[in-house]
């Protein structure tokens, strides 16, 4: 859920956060949260949670952050009731990031990396996953999701709502190189 997440923001049923670093980030931002929002720490890969008990679960800005995005769609499966529906946004990247990504993958599993020749690449790091809408809707397909309703954000309009918000030529060259602010979202089924 990270600390701001959406289910800060909703006021019905009951509502439940899951993040791995929530006994930290918690505690920080309690007073943003609001009340009544049950906060667990743990993985989305192996969810403490009963099987079938949930209506609604929100995946958002979340999947291209994790070890195996495949477990916790069938995690997030095994948990939904069967008329549950998933929310999942997903930012999407263009293809010369993502190959960019694999190449650094790829030399980063020579270890080169360890012994100091490859640097670390925060946007590689923090995002082990870089989705194409091909590749997230396949993805969802295999794990047993239909969706139901999509939409997707395009990079022009997103670039300019991302330099609404930042100013400078630092932020421009970043959305104009490496962040396209496109954003798969859909209402899924099981």
């Amino acid at each position: 859920s990270g600390p701001m997440g959406f289910i800060f923001f909703l006021k019905c049923g009951r509502r439940y956060a899951l993040d791995p670093l929530a006994l930290h980030l918690h505690r920080e931002f309690r007073k943003i949260q609001g009340k009544g929002v049950k906060i667990i720490e743990g993985m989305g890969e192996f969810l403490p949670i009963s099987s079938r008990s949930f209506d609604f679960v929100i995946l958002n800005n979340t999947i291209d952050h994790t070890d195996d995005p495949s477990s916790i769609l069938k995690e997030i499966r095994r948990i939904l009731k069967d008329d549950g529906v998933l929310y999942i946004g997903v930012n999407i990247y263009p293809l010369p990031l993502r190959i960019a990504g694999r190449i650094y993958e790829a030399l980063s599993s020579l270890t080169l990396n360890y012994v100091g020749i490859l640097p670390p690449i925060e946007i590689f790091r923090a995002h082990p996953y870089m989705f194409s809408f091909a590749s997230i809707k396949s993805l969802l397909r295999e794990e047993g999701f239909k969706i139901i309703q999509e939409k997707s954000i395009e990079t022009r309009k997103a670039k300019k709502s991302f330099r609404k918000r930042r100013r400078g030529l630092f932020w421009r060259i970043i959305s104009s190189v490496a962040y396209t602010g496109e954003v798969f979202q859909a209402f899924c089924t099981i």
